[in-house]
């Protein structure tokens, strides 16, 4: 019965999608409802083993949690009703004389990627907070470490400034000749591909090509379904075929931010060496138990990765084992602490809680916004979440929606982009969101002021 429990909202969304196919000029709360459901139901419904770490956990408990994640799938729903139904004759647009990049395009799609792609190699180098002799000696002032740390945390955004001006250059393209168009198309799938290497050379996980895969599928769904689905496909299979050979590429490569990325080229060769082979690299279906042996996965290589790569968002288990826990006072709710103490690092107690990481781990673990709604107040939590989200979500959806400049809609999707980044605790998704505005829009307000400035003077 679970089976069907976690099917039907797949089932929903997919007609939901099919209703609105032609509707709306950006599915960002569909897009929002949709990953929701894959994260609390598509690893259940292609698992071959629970994790260990959940080995608790028996029937009743996940189906706890399969109702309650149907109090955050309806009342989403509820919102996409009366967005298509109620409000549908509400205007909020509004010329945005700063933010119009139409006589300024070329110098800010330039500005955003490239200034973007030499802020994120500087994060992705770890350059500025690595173990290094250089470092030692500039860390010695404090003012000059909390420069150096906070410089580093800025310049991760500059991916969401090349993913912004990319898109723009896309749609762009989208107006020229045939001719142009082809150019232009072959010049953008040799950048992205060169920007997912760049992506993966440290060792990082796909989460970022993800993120692309959003925001790009959200765009070009409401300019041409041709090139949406090709691009979807495409970049889904990469992110794929990457994701199921991370374990191996991070035996070479160390994913850890005090450990200095300068190979590059070797490390870039390594990860597509890799990856070219991961169905080699699949073939004994084999994952980790409690005691550190291996078993084999009685399931096709095809099933074996889809269900790996969806384990990294299930939510479900989460939830269940929160629940299980809290119910058997083996866990103390936090009551808002996560929210209003950001001093501590609240992603590795959570890990801990849930058995799914030691204190003596160094590597982060994520918690999601939903998830974390329930860690700190319970089923009440959960249930008041699932309403805040789905009204800032429709608030964002209808203003996204209500933009009379395909620019706009672009640069400010962008912008919002860490809301549908369901990973993130909600602190990042609110601070994540206002740092990815500050760096796209502050250029492109003063590039507009500038060269706006020096018509008048010639004029």
């Amino acid at each position: 019965m679970i089976y069907f429990y976690l099917g039907l909202p797949i089932i929903i969304i997919f007609f939901v999608y099919c209703v609105n196919y032609k509707n709306t000029k950006n599915l960002f709360f569909e897009a929002y409802l949709g990953i929701n459901t894959l994260c609390f139901c598509a690893y259940y419904l292609l698992h071959y083993r629970i994790h260990h770490s959940y080995d608790n956990l028996k029937i009743d408990e996940f189906n706890s949690a399969v109702f309650l994640f149907y109090f955050l799938f309806f009342i989403t729903l509820l919102f996409i009703f009366l967005k298509n139904k109620k409000l549908e004759n509400i205007n909020i647009r509004k010329k945005l004389t700063l933010l119009d990049i139409t006589s300024n395009e070329n110098k800010i799609i330039f500005f955003l990627i490239f200034v973007g792609l030499l802020l994120f190699i500087i994060n992705r180098s770890s350059f500025l907070v690595c173990e290094s002799d250089f470092l030692k000696n500039v860390y010695k002032n404090d003012t000059l470490k909390t420069l150096f740390i906070k410089f580093h945390t800025v310049s991760y955004f500059g991916i969401l400034m090349i993913f912004c001006g990319i898109i723009l250059f896309a749609n762009k393209n989208f107006n020229n000749n045939l001719k142009i168009r082809l150019f232009n198309w072959i010049i953008y799938i040799i950048f992205i591909l060169l920007l997912f290497f760049l992506i993966l050379y440290t060792s990082a996980s796909v989460s970022l090509i993800i993120l692309y895969l959003l925001i790009s599928s959200l765009i070009f769904h409401a300019k041409s379904k041709k090139v949406f689905f090709s691009n979807f496909i495409l970049t889904f299979l990469i992110v794929i075929s990457i994701e199921s050979v991370k374990d191996e590429i991070r035996k070479e490569i160390s994913p850890h931010t005090w450990v200095c990325k300068t190979s590059v080229i070797e490390n870039i060769y390594i990860i597509g060496k890799k990856t070219v082979r991961f169905n080699i690299i699949n073939k004994d279906n084999l994952y980790l138990l409690k005691d550190g042996s291996y078993k084999k996965a009685e399931v096709s290589t095809t099933r074996y990765i889809l269900a790996n790569f969806f384990e990294r968002v299930d939510f479900l288990q989460m939830l269940a084992q929160i629940n299980y826990l809290e119910k058997n006072n083996k866990i103390e709710l936090k009551y808002g602490a996560t929210y209003f103490n950001p001093e501590k690092n609240w992603q590795k107690k959570f890990g801990v809680d849930l058995k799914q990481a030691n204190e003596e781990d160094t590597s982060s673990f994520n918690m999601p916004a939903s998830i974390e709604s329930y860690y700190n107040f319970g089923i009440q939590g959960f249930i008041l979440f699932s309403f805040l989200m789905g009204l800032i979500v429709f608030i964002l959806n209808h203003f996204l929606n209500s933009l009379n400049s395909q620019n706009l809609n672009i640069i400010f999707t962008t912008i919002f982009l860490p809301f549908l980044n369901l990973e993130n605790h909600l602190v990042f998704m609110i601070k994540n969101s206002i740092y990815t505005g500050l760096v796209i829009l502050i250029p492109i307000i003063l590039i507009n002021f500038i060269f706006s400035n020096k018509k008048l003077a010639k004029t």
